[in-house]
This record gives structure tokens, sequence and C-alpha cells, in this order.
């Protein structure tokens, strides 16, 4: 997290981007990890529940499936549109790429 305040503007650049991702694919989804500061566990770390809070606000659940997985603080966005991707195949990606303690 940023000390000087530049937290919610790299939040809106991230939405800004998914936008952009969007136009040019419009079943794309997306993912990402709350990265454990210095010493912090990685269960459900501030950073994931910042996102958390986030993509809650940004991502509604008709157009946006949402899950989690406080573990590694991991949480997934599926596009309702992509009806080929399913959470079991994400969560096999998740295992197969991070490493988890």
């Amino acid at each position: 997290m940023a000390n000087d305040f530049d937290a919610k503007r790299v939040l809106d650049t991230c939405i800004s981007i998914a936008g952009h991702i969007l136009n040019l694919s419009p079943r794309a989804s997306f993912g990402f990890l709350g990265e454990p500061r210095i010493g912090e566990p990685r269960y459900r770390t501030k950073r994931f529940l910042v996102y958390l809070l986030y993509a809650a606000r940004h991502y509604n659940p008709i157009d946006w499936e949402h899950y989690t997985d406080e573990n590694i603080s991991g949480y997934f966005l599926l596009n309702t549109q992509n009806t080929t991707l399913n959470i079991q195949y994400v969560q096999e990606v998740f295992k197969d790429y991070i490493e988890v303690d």
C-alpha cells in the first residue's frame, strides 16, 4: 500500500486498463493476489481486503462471478459472458503458478 495515498489512483488505473482489455476482448476475466507486506501472513492480507472491497464496488455480480481464496489472498472475477472458463480451471491455474507456503 502506498503511504502517500496513491493507492486509489493506482486501483483506478487498474480499473481503466481492465476496461480497455474488455473493449478488445469482451469475454476477458481478471484475477489478482494481495501480496503480503513484509512480515504479514499470506492469509487475508491487507491488500487483499482492499482489493476485495474495490472489486465489489466496480464489478457487479450480474456480469461477474466473484471468487476468493483467502488462504493465498487471491481474487478472481469470472466474466459471465465467458462460458468456456470455469472456476475449477482457474483454481488449478492458481495452484500451478502460485507458491503456497
